[in-house]
C-alpha cells in the first residue's frame, strides 16, 4: 500500500501489485481499458484514486493516490494526474474545450497529435531513445523557490524565502542564478537579508535590502552598491524600459541605466510616500501611479504635476494596479461580494499644458467580472490583459476587457507564479519546476 502519490511508467507486475495493495476493490476493475480514472465515490475526500494512460507506443503510465487529497477526480482525465505540473492545460474559447500538452521544446497541441509520451512530445522522446538530447529542456530548476526573475537573455534568478514555522518573520532570501532554462544546478547562490524588493532593469537585477539599494553582479553573485543614489529611505521600486523609479519618503526619483555600471538621474520630484506605497510607471514613460491606502494619484514628475488625485472610497481594499497600453488603469479588489477587477478609463490625456486628468474626483471605476479571479493581473508582450484565476489564466479583450480565452491547469493547486517575457513566452512556475509556454502561439 502506498502512503502518498505513486507514479510509474510500465512498472513490473510485482511493483504494481504492491502499489495497489490495500486499496478498495472498486478501484481494481476494468484494468484492461487503455486509460481511466477510478476512485471510491463513497469517500468524500477521494482519498483513493487510481489512474492509468497508454502512450503512442503502448507504455502504460500509472498514478495511484492513497491517503492524499489532490483535486476532485470526477470528470477528470488521466493526464491531469499523470502529466508534469504545468505541462497540461485545458484551453476554452468560443465554446470549445481542448486539452493541450506542452513540451519543453516549444511544441504544443492535443496529446494524440504531438505523440505525447507522458513527459515530452514524441520527437523529443525519440531523440532520447537514440542517445541524443531532447529538442528543448524538461521542467527545469528543480529547487524550492518562491519567485523567479527572467532576464532578457533567458537567464533566470530564483528566489527562495528562508522563513519557517519556527522563524515565520524571516525576511532573508536565497538567490540562485541559472544561466539558462535547462540548467540543472545554479552557477552561484547568495543569501540576501532583509529583502524589501527586487526588479530587473535591462540585464541587471536591482535589489532593495537592509535599507540599501544595490545590484547583483551576475557573473559571481556579488552585491555591488549603486553610486549616486539619494540616502533617503526607499519604499518601492518600479521599472519602465531602462528606467528605474524610486518611491522615497519625500520624493519620486527616476534614474536611467547607462552602459557600464552608471545610473543617470533624470528627475527628482518632491512627493511624500507611505512605506506601503505601490508604484507603477505608465507605458508612456512620463507618468507614474502612486497607490496609497485610500487614494490613487497620477504624477508627472518631469513637470512636477499631480495629474489626478482620486479617493477610493467604498471600493474595498484595492491592490496591484497596472496600466494598459490604452492608458486605462486596472486593479484588483478584495470586495467579498464581487469576483473581478476595477478599471478607470483614460486617466489622463496630453495637452499643451502637460498631462491633464480626464476624470473627476468623484468618478467611479467600472467593475469587470472575472469568475474564479485569484490575485495577479499581468500585461503580456502584446499588451493584452491576463488575469490569474483559481484554475489558471484568463485572457481578456483589450476593449471590453471581457474574458475571451481561459486556460485551466491540471494540478492547479501546484501553481506558484508566472512571468510574461518580452519574446511572447509565458514562464509558468509551479511545484514541479519551470515550464515555458509559447503563449503567443497558444492564444492565436
Amino acid at each position: 500500500m502506498v502512503d502518498h502519490a505513486w507514479r510509474a511508467t510500465d512498472p513490473t507486475p510485482e511493483r504494481l501489485v504492491e502499489a495497489l495493495r490495500g486499496l478498495p476493490m472498486a478501484l481494481l476493475g476494468d484494468l484492461d481499458r487503455p486509460q481511466a480514472v477510478v476512485y471510491d465515490a463513497s469517500c468524500q475526500t477521494f482519498e483513493a484514486v487510481v489512474c492509468w494512460w497508454e502512450d503512442a507506443i503502448g507504455r502504460r503510465h500509472w498514478f495511484i493516490s492513497h491517503g492524499i487529497y489532490l483535486f476532485d477526480p470526477e470528470g477528470s482525465q488521466p493526464l491531469e494526474w499523470i502529466a508534469p505540473s504545468g505541462a497540461l492545460v485545458c484551453r476554452e474559447r468560443g465554446g470549445q474545450r481542448e486539452w493541450l500538452a506542452i513540451c519543453g521544446c516549444g511544441v504544443f497541441g492535443p496529446p494524440e497529435k504531438i505523440a505525447w509520451m507522458g513527459e515530452r512530445c514524441g520527437a523529443c522522446h525519440d531523440r532520447l531513445q537514440e542517445g541524443l538530447p531532447p529538442l528543448g529542456p524538461d521542467n527545469a530548476l528543480g529547487h524550492p523557490m518562491s519567485r523567479i526573475l527572467v532576464l532578457p537573455s533567458g537567464a533566470i534568478v530564483g528566489l527562495e524565502g528562508t522563513a519557517t514555522r519556527f522563524f515565520p518573520d524571516s525576511r532573508s532570501w536565497r538567490f540562485r542564478f541559472f544561466g539558462s532554462l535547462g540548467a540543472q544546478a545554479p552557477q552561484w547562490e547568495t543569501l540576501v537579508p532583509e529583502l524589501r524588493d527586487v526588479v530587473v532593469v535591462g540585464d541587471r537585477v536591482v535589489v532593495l535590502a537592509n535599507e540599501q539599494l544595490w545590484w547583483l553582479d551576475l557573473a559571481h553573485g556579488r552585491q555591488r552598491p549603486i553610486p549616486g543614489m539619494p540616502a533617503e529611505p526607499i519604499h518601492a521600486l518600479a521599472v519602465q524600459g531602462d528606467r528605474l523609479w524610486l518611491a522615497q519618503t519625500n520624493h519620486l526619483a527616476v534614474f536611467e541605466a547607462t552602459p557600464g555600471d552608471e545610473w543617470r538621474p533624470l528627475t527628482r520630484y518632491r512627493h511624500r510616500h507611505e512605506p506601503s506605497v505601490h508604484l507603477a510607471p505608465a507605458p508612456n514613460g512620463q507618468l507614474a501611479l502612486v497607490h496609497l491606502r485610500e487614494r490613487l494619484e497620477v504624477l508627472d514628475p518631469f513637470r512636477g504635476q499631480v495629474v489626478l488625485a482620486h479617493r477610493l472610497g467604498q471600493l474595498g481594499q484595492v491592490s496591484g494596479p497596472i496600466w494598459l497600453p490604452s492608458g486605462d488603469l486596472v486593479a484588483r479588489t478584495d470586495d467579498p461580494g464581487f469576483e473581478g477587477f476595477l478599471r478607470w478609463r483614460g486617466l489622463a490625456e496630453r495637452t499643451p499644458r502637460g498631462w491633464m486628468s480626464r476624470l473627476l474626483g468623484s468618478d467611479r471605476p467600472e467593475r469587470i467580472a472575472c469568475p474564479g479571479y485569484r490575485s495577479a493581473l499581468h500585461v503580456d508582450a502584446d499588451g493584452r490583459l491576463v488575469a490569474r484565476t483559481n484554475e489558471g489564466y484568463a485572457l481578456h479583450n483589450n476593449e471590453t476587457l471581457q474574458p475571451t480565452c481561459h486556460f485551466r491547469l491540471a494540478n492547479a493547486s501546484h501553481f506558484h507564479g508566472s512571468h510574461f517575457h518580452t519574446n511572447g513566452d509565458l514562464y509558468h512556475f509551479c511545484l514541479g519546476g519551470l515550464v515555458v509556454w509559447p503563449w503567443r502561439e497558444m492564444t492565436r
